[in-house]
């Protein structure tokens, strides 16, 4: 029949598109983007990142703890003069010197220590020898002491000066100046007593020399 003939041929044509259709979607697909496993991987160089590298080592500071060189008190003196110190001691305490000392202080730094008395009472005082900040200060009734610190009296205008002192006591040790002391002694001398310490050396060798004419006192 004419009619058959017609379906026939719609459901052959529909087969071929199908068959046709299928064959282009058929078959294993790619993908066109390359994988990022090797490059997520891989290390990355300094260069290529532009960071520094690292290392173990912690980079040195550039400085080194040294040894402090002792001070010589004669060369280097403090800001402030022994006549300083006793000028201001004496206003604290109206009395007469009978020591004065310059001595490294514990935290750094040096210190005067001014003793005064009077007749009824013996006054100590320690300044800052920078700046004359009082560090400490003590007071003592003199008893029966009055006549023994009579003789310990020091008379500041009629002794030999410091620096010359110190140059004779260096004549007889050789070396740095690490502190001085000028004491009344209760026979009635008065003497510089100078610490000095030797090159190479860790102890001081003790020179004292008669604050009156000048004289090395010789060890007793």
């Amino acid at each position: 029949m004419r009619i058959s003939a017609g379906l026939t041929l719609a459901a052959s044509t529909a087969a071929c598109l199908a068959l046709i259709t299928g064959c282009s979607g058929s078959g294993p697909t790619t993908d066109a983007t390359p994988s990022n496993d090797a490059s997520s991987t891989a290390p990355m160089s300094s260069e290529a990142t532009g960071s520094a590298p690292t290392s173990s080592q912690a980079p040195s500071s550039g400085t080194s703890e040294g040894t402090a060189e002792t001070r010589d008190v004669i060369e280097n003196p403090p800001a402030k003069s022994w006549n300083d110190a006793l000028e201001a001691a004496r206003k604290i305490f109206p009395g007469d010197p009978i020591e004065i000392e310059l001595e490294p202080r514990d935290r750094g730094g040096l210190e005067y220590k001014i003793e005064l008395v009077t007749d009824a009472a013996q006054f100590e005082v320690q300044f800052d020898a920078e700046s004359l900040e009082k560090l400490s200060s003590d007071e003592d009734q003199v008893g029966d002491d009055v006549a023994e610190n009579r003789l310990k009296l020091i008379d500041t205008e009629n002794i030999v000066a410091l620096e010359d002192a110190a140059k004779t006591a260096r004549g007889q040790q050789e070396g740095t100046i690490t502190s001085w002391k000028l004491e009344g002694k209760d026979d009635g001398t008065v003497k510089y007593e100078f610490d000095i310490l030797p090159r190479g050396s860790s102890d001081d060798v003790e020179v004292s020399i008669n604050a009156k004419d000048g004289s090395v006192i010789a060890d007793s």
